[in-house]
């Protein structure tokens, strides 16, 4: 064999040896980015998993606003009711009252038995009192209302998150077959015996050709990346914000409940100690009269 074809041949084996000493450095670095992505696919996963429990929350909370709104719905319907019927007894006792005869009228006043003005002082309040009743109910509707709409939109985003997360781990798990194929393809290329050192050169040269073209398919433009990131930051401040100013009314509808709730706490309070001072003062009103009557006796 000549001395320049065995000076060839060695090159060509230098080269080939050199390629494949890179293939392996680029393998190692293949396993590496194989080993990070398995751990972001991890880290989605728990992702996912959050995602779910949070769903699962959501659902129970809208199932408890839903029976909350067939109970308030209830109330409301008996409240009406009561509200209707308070009203067509005052009715009634009125019309009653004015075709009595005036002197019967006189009579049933002076005894004391029947007290027309309070009977209707006591309708308008129990009117009054239901129609405040329903104001409340027909607010509390409302705000549930939009509890319930907030709940919705909220379980809208976390599905959509979800479906989101499960479409980067299926591109995840589909680049990680692709780059185990080419890692597998590139080991039996280099591994194969029986090839002439060009025919090797050239499949290496195939090979790193392969492996720059998935490179660049994986590894997009980093300052794109960036711009599509600050983007989205960008986006989910502008809704955070809106969302925020359309729930600050909601907000104050709650507030107003919040301090309805309180006042009727505090009058229920006083109402209470209000019968609490008459029952004791009835009670003690009651014992003295029998002190006087053993008085007299002795």
């Amino acid at each position: 064999m000549p001395s320049d074809e065995r000076r060839d041949l060695h090159n060509m084996l230098r080269e080939s040896q050199t390629a494949a000493d890179k293939l392996d450095r680029e393998v190692r670095e293949q396993r590496e980015a194989l080993d990070e992505l398995m751990a972001v696919e991890m880290a989605l996963r728990k992702k996912l998993d959050r995602a779910r429990s949070e769903r699962a929350a959501y659902r129970a909370s809208a199932e408890k606003l839903q029976k909350d709104v067939k109970t308030l719905k209830v109330e409301k319907d008996k409240a009406v009711a009561e509200a209707v019927a308070s009203a067509t007894a005052a009715a009634k006792e009125e019309r009653a009252l004015a075709h009595a005869p005036r002197n019967l009228a006189k009579s049933t006043m002076s005894n004391g038995s029947v007290d027309t003005d309070a009977i209707i002082r006591a309708a308008e309040a129990a009117e009054r009192r239901h129609e405040k009743e329903i104001r409340g109910m027909v607010m509390q509707m409302e705000w549930l209302k939009a509890c319930w709409d907030r709940e919705a939109k909220l379980r809208g985003d976390a599905a959509f998150a979800k479906r989101y997360l499960l479409l980067e781990v299926q591109i995840r798990d589909a680049c990680n077959k692709a780059d185990l194929a080419i890692i597998n393809r590139i080991r039996a290329e280099v591994n194969t015996k029986g090839r002439s050192a060009l025919g090797q050169l050239s499949s290496v040269r195939r090979s790193q050709a392969e492996t720059a073209l998935v490179k660049r398919t994986q590894h997009p433009n980093q300052p794109a990346r960036n711009l599509q990131r600050v983007l989205h930051a960008v986006r989910f401040v502008v809704r955070m914000q809106t969302g925020a100013r359309s729930w600050a009314k909601h907000e104050k509808v709650r507030q107003r409940l919040a301090d309805c709730v309180e006042d009727m706490e505090r009058e229920e309070r006083i109402r209470r100690m209000r019968d609490q001072w008459r029952a004791q003062t009835s009670h003690n009103s009651n014992k003295q009269p029998a002190a006087m009557c053993v008085l007299t006796n002795e």
